[in-house]
């Protein structure tokens, strides 16, 4: 016998249960730029599990910093971005039983609407899905590389680093990886040999890798790739990934990498390449 399903319209979470009713005395205070949270980011950076994704990076540029005051201590940040969306949330860890709290007062008092939040960023991801009233994965992140159950395509290509001598090149073949807003960026990367050239004996271009430092001083590195349409689907962007993430382990760093929820290809090139997703990006909306 088929068994009726049962309709609901409760929340997902009993609001009753997080409800706060002792006020922790505290201020936001806005500050000018990403900069003037400098030691609060240190330490929420070194709480992390996993490295910090580029994107999230990106987004930050532009943030606007609100520095959480309890009395006269610093006890956190929150950094906003464009629309309102909250991108980062840290507290130190003597105000974290407070954490309940201090969110629900940030985004009050900030009026936040949406947020978005890495998966391995446990603190934030706790207060989002307790206040939450939808949510959406927006991508995979990989920070995990193991061996794959198919070798890795080999091929017989000569590989370089790109010179600034190769701007055009990178510029004519920038599509998906260099955003018209990052066309300037080109030169930079070039500069401090970040951009390295695949190609066949007879000079073809295949196409091109690039790693990118996520952050000054720390040694977490994201890899991303280009190859030319004619010849794609044929393994060439999974050995490109696979050696661009050996050449960032060579040089003492930890290669990862992400893609959106959407790109099914370049999720199966980078697991293809031995690389595993544990973690998402999710978008909170309050």
């Amino acid at each position: 016998m088929k068994i009726p399903r049962k309709e609901t319209t409760e929340p997902i979470i009993d609001k009753s249960l997080i409800d706060v009713t002792n006020e922790v005395p505290m201020d936001l205070i806005k500050k000018e730029g990403i900069e003037d949270v400098k030691d609060l980011r240190i330490d929420y950076l070194n709480g992390l599990c996993q490295p910090e994704e580029l994107y999230s990076e990106i987004m930050m540029r532009d943030s606007i910093p609100h520095v959480v005051m309890v009395g006269s201590e610093e006890a956190g940040y929150a950094l906003v971005g464009t629309e309102k969306v909250l991108l980062e949330f840290h507290l130190r860890e003597r105000f974290i039983p407070e954490a309940l709290d201090i969110f629900k007062r940030v985004i009050k008092d900030l009026k936040i609407e949406k947020a978005v939040c890495q998966s391995f960023d446990h603190l934030y991801l706790s207060m989002c899905v307790l206040h939450m009233k939808e949510s959406k994965i927006l991508g995979y992140h990989f920070r995990d590389r193991i061996e794959p159950l198919d070798p890795v395509p080999e091929f017989d290509l000569n590989v370089r680093t790109a010179t600034l001598e190769d701007v055009g090149l990178i510029m004519k073949y920038r599509d998906k990886i260099f955003e018209d807003d990052e066309i300037d960026d080109i030169p930079y990367y070039l500069g401090i040999g970040s951009i390295m050239l695949f190609e066949q004996d007879d000079g073809a271009f295949i196409g091109y890798g690039i790693f990118n430092r996520t952050i000054p001083d720390r040694n977490w590195f994201d890899i991303g790739m280009y190859v030319k349409p004619e010849f794609r689907k044929k393994g060439y962007g999974t050995f490109i990934i696979d050696r661009m993430a050996d050449h960032v382990t060579e040089i003492g760093g930890r290669p990862t990498a992400g893609c959106d929820i959407k790109n099914r290809g370049s999720k199966r090139t980078l697991e293809r390449a031995g690389f595993i997703s544990k973690h998402v990006m999710i978008e909170f909306r309050f």
